[in-house]
């Protein structure tokens, strides 16, 4: 009942229609998908997604946060690294830490979920990172972001907005901010803090206009 008034909202002229349909699909359950082919059919393109969700990216993670870890530039922001660098290597003790690709059908309307790709995630942080594009015509965009832990967002290697509060779900969309876009991709950034306690470990993203509306969106993890 609450996913089907959520649903009629999301279809109304309400400035909340959008945070109403993202809502409704985190309540309603995810369709089934086809059977497992083996890895060797797996497509890590995700295609246009007309709910302007993101669902390519690529995870490095984790990094040991012993203090600052939010702003800290490390990994694939340090000094002479490049977040394109596919072969890069971060390992650091026990733990392998290189640049994974996400399985776009993995991520659902809850977000990415961090724990298949990410251990450990206790008190570590990890970067998302995608290839967005839109329509030609598109010349500004509202980025909406929903993350566990604490969060720092970046456009273009650039922090754009974030926040440390410790959120232990990822439910309302926690950051916005409005892009005016130049033409051509544009590289996307998420870096995610987790705290000692456990958390739900998703991260969403999407895009709207300034009124809420969906925006289409293209998006490759092939950085």
């Amino acid at each position: 009942e609450v996913a089907r008034s959520l649903t009629a909202i999301g279809k109304s002229s309400s400035a909340v229609a959008g945070d109403a349909r993202a809502l409704a699909q985190i309540l309603s359950p995810p369709p089934f998908g086809r059977s497992w082919e083996g890895w060797a059919k797996l497509s890590f393109d995700a295609g246009t997604q007309a709910n302007g969700e993101v669902k390519a990216y690529t995870i490095v993670g984790p990094f040991q946060d012993v203090g600052g870890g939010l702003a800290r530039q490390e990994g694939p922001e340090a000094e002479g690294e490049s977040f394109a660098d596919e072969n890069a290597d971060y390992s650091w003790g026990d733990f392998e830490v290189r640049p994974r690709r996400v399985v776009p059908a993995w991520v659902q309307a809850s977000g990415v979920p961090l724990d298949l790709y990410v251990h450990p995630r206790t008190e570590s942080c990890s970067y998302l990172l995608s290839k967005v594009s839109f329509k030609d015509s598109t010349k500004s965009v509202v980025m909406r972001v929903a993350a566990t832990g604490m969060v720092r967002v970046m456009w273009d290697g650039e922090t754009v907005a974030y926040s440390e509060d410790v959120n232990p779900r990822a439910v309302l969309d926690r950051l916005a901010v409005q892009i005016e876009l130049d033409p051509g991709p544009h590289l996307l950034g998420v870096k995610v803090c987790s705290s000692p306690l456990p958390d739900d470990g998703r991260v969403r993203v999407r895009f709207t206009d300034e009124n809420g509306a969906d925006l289409s969106v293209d998006a490759s993890s092939d950085l």
